[in-house]
Order: C-alpha cells, then sequence, then structure tokens
C-alpha cells in the first residue's frame, strides 16, 4: 500500500503533486478486511499472493489499466494529461498517488458503506505522514468522501499550512456525477484548479 510515486514527480509545472483517491478492493471471496480491528492488526503473512496484489498501489499504478476497475486511473489521467508536454507518458508519471483508506473496501461497495472511526484515524495518520515525506505543494482528493472524513481535517493542520488543497467527486461515478455539468465537485473543479495553479 505504499504510494506510487511517478519517475516524473515535481514536474508537473515544476510542482509536487500528491492524488488521493478513496480504497484499494480485496477478491470476492476474501474476509480479512472486512472487520476494521481484524485488518489493522494482520500483515502481509496473513494475506494470500492474490490479496497482496489487490493492494500493491505501485504494480496497480504501472499495469495496463484494462480492468473495469481501472477506469479511476483513466480519468484521474484525462484531468492532469493537458498539464504535461509529452503525450506518450501517462500524466500519472507526474504525481505521487495513494489511497486514503488504509483498509481495502468490500467488493462492489464503496468503502463508505463499512468505515468508522478507527479507519478514519488510520487514514488521517497515514494521509499527513505521506505529505509529511513527499512535500507536495497540491493535494487532490478524488473521493468526497475521503475529503468529508480525512482530507478537510489535514487541510486545516497548521502543518500543512502551505499546501493547496481541492476534492472533487470520485471518477467512478461516472455519468452520475464526475462528468455532470450541474455537479458543483465534477471533473473539471479538478481540471479549473489545476488551470489556476499550473498555468500561473
Amino acid at each position: 500500500m505504499l504510494p506510487f510515486v511517478g519517475r516524473n514527480y515535481g514536474k508537473l509545472n515544476n510542482k509536487n503533486v500528491l492524488v488521493i483517491a478513496e480504497s484499494h478492493y480485496f477478491p470476492p471471496k476474501s474476509t480479512i478486511h472486512l472487520e476494521a480491528e481484524k485488518w489493522y492488526e494482520s500483515n502481509l503473512n496473513n494475506l494470500t499472493e492474490e490479496e497482496i496484489y489487490y493492494i500493491d498501489t505501485r504494480k496497480i499504478l504501472e499495469t495496463e489499466w484494462n480492468t473495469v476497475s481501472d477506469v479511476i486511473f483513466k480519468e484521474i489521467n484525462k484531468t492532469l494529461q493537458p498539464f504535461i508536454n509529452d503525450s506518450e507518458l501517462r500524466a500519472m508519471n507526474y504525481v505521487s498517488f495513494m489511497n486514503c483508506f488504509q483498509r481495502p473496501g468490500k467488493t462492489g461497495e464503496s468503502i463508505s458503506q463499512s468505515c468508522n472511526s478507527i479507519d478514519v484515524e488510520k487514514s488521517y495518520k497515514t494521509v499527513s505522514f505521506v505529505i509529511k515525506i513527499l512535500k507536495p505543494e497540491i493535494v487532490l482528493f478524488y473521493s468526497k468522501f475521503a475529503w468529508d472524513n480525512v482530507g478537510w481535517k489535514i487541510a486545516n493542520d497548521e502543518e500543512f499550512k502551505n499546501v493547496k488543497f481541492e476534492f472533487s467527486c470520485h471518477p467512478a461515478t461516472g455519468g452520475r456525477y464526475w462528468h455532470k455539468k450541474e455537479y458543483k465537485h465534477n471533473a473539471n473543479k479538478i481540471i479549473n484548479f489545476l488551470n489556476k495553479e499550473l498555468r500561473k
């Protein structure tokens, strides 16, 4: 679950940009993640090889993105692509990426269906730690749920007062919200923010 750090991190108009989505998912038959306490007390030795693959952020970001669940990476990439000069290279290579919640969601469900106070606490600590290490100037939450439960608290932390934050809905909402012009937290919200911050 270590963050993906693109090989051109820091070169998105000379800015360090951290992208934060929602959560990983596990294979349908997995159960270890269904109880928060059990999950946070476990380690890699308690997981199958398949489960480890499902939460290997760095490997997933380097795949071909040809599964249904990979639509999120394609959509995030589209919002970033206009700000790089190399059309042959994924824009995600210019940013770092992680999921906010540190427990996988149940297959087919948003982590919002099972998220509890333990998840919020662990996520707050983990995301804050990653920001301290990667030192982004811009942090983009591509999940309103992650923003409402974790992001806004971090954005209001005095330690990160010089970091600029923005959020949108989750790209997987598709036409319901992500591509809906009338919805104020859609894809264009992120694009407009980046136009303002990266076209200076």
